[in-house]
């Protein structure tokens, strides 16, 4: 004999109003930001020349091995349950590529590159996640057009918008405020004087650095003399051509009134 045991509504209110279903009218739309990323859906991104319609999304496959799932977007869903307090949730209806190893997508052992195939379909209906679990990525073909990559796409991940990768993040450094006592020590020998006994001396007597200075000093005051003198003849010069520019300004004149 079994018993059976009746569900408490009233704790479980939440439960019993979801299961009455959502209304038959749904919002969609064609642009949807969630996680940091901005999507597209498959429609609104053609012609365009950036690509938002790329969905990855953890799941768990045959065996309960859980692995990436990657997509396209085709629709964002929104579906209200009436009942108080009205409760929304916003569906992504995907078209998911095959993800059998070696036949819908592989790995590369070496770098860890995904591929994907893009003529390979997810056998099974299963098209809607919630939006909150969905990361975005873009798909890129081979630049060869080779047999082996011709219908494989790279899947690259693309990071969240205001988002920091906390990978490379620093820890916060701390300054221990402990006060020590240091005390200043020194190893080196006390200097008794600033001599050099090893470079190459040479010594200089009072009369030697005078009679210097004064050879200096009339240098000095022949250079300004020359400097002077040379001024002067350049002066004169001047004053010479403009004598001669005036004396040949009056012999023009003279013959004009002759």
């Amino acid at each position: 004999m079994h018993k059976h045991q009746l569900v408490d509504a009233s704790q479980h209110k939440y439960l019993c109003q979801i299961s009455l279903g959502p209304l038959n009218v749904v919002r969609t739309w064609s642009i949807y930001y969630v996680n940091g990323y901005k999507f597209h859906t498959e429609d609104k991104s053609q012609g365009m020349k950036t690509f938002n319609s790329g969905i990855c999304v953890i799941g768990t496959g045959e065996g309960g091995i859980v692995d990436d799932y990657y997509g396209i977007l085709k629709d964002v869903i929104e579906l209200v349950y009436p009942q108080e307090p009205t409760k929304k949730c916003v569906l992504f209806s995907c078209d998911w590529f095959d993800p059998t190893i070696n036949h819908g997508m592989r790995v590369h052992r070496e770098f860890g590159i995904v591929d994907i195939r893009c003529t390979r379909r997810y056998s099974k209906y299963d098209p809607f996640i919630f939006a909150e679990t969905a990361t975005q990525v873009f798909y890129v073909p081979y630049p060869t057009k080779t047999r082996d990559k011709v219908d494989w796409w790279v899947v690259m991940k693309t990071k969240p918008r205001a988002r920091v990768d906390n990978s490379y993040t620093l820890e916060l450094a701390y300054q221990e405020e402990v006060m020590c006592n240091v005390s200043a020590t020194s190893n080196d020998a006390p200097l008794e004087n600033i001599r050099d006994d090893y470079g190459h001396l040479e010594e200089v007597g009072v009369d030697v650095l005078m009679t210097n200075e004064k050879v200096d000093i009339a240098n000095a005051e022949e250079d300004s003399q020359e400097d002077e003198e040379e001024d002067i003849e350049e002066d004169d010069e001047y004053e010479d051509e403009e004598q001669e520019d005036d004396n040949v300004e009056f012999s023009i004149e003279d013959d004009n009134d002759d």
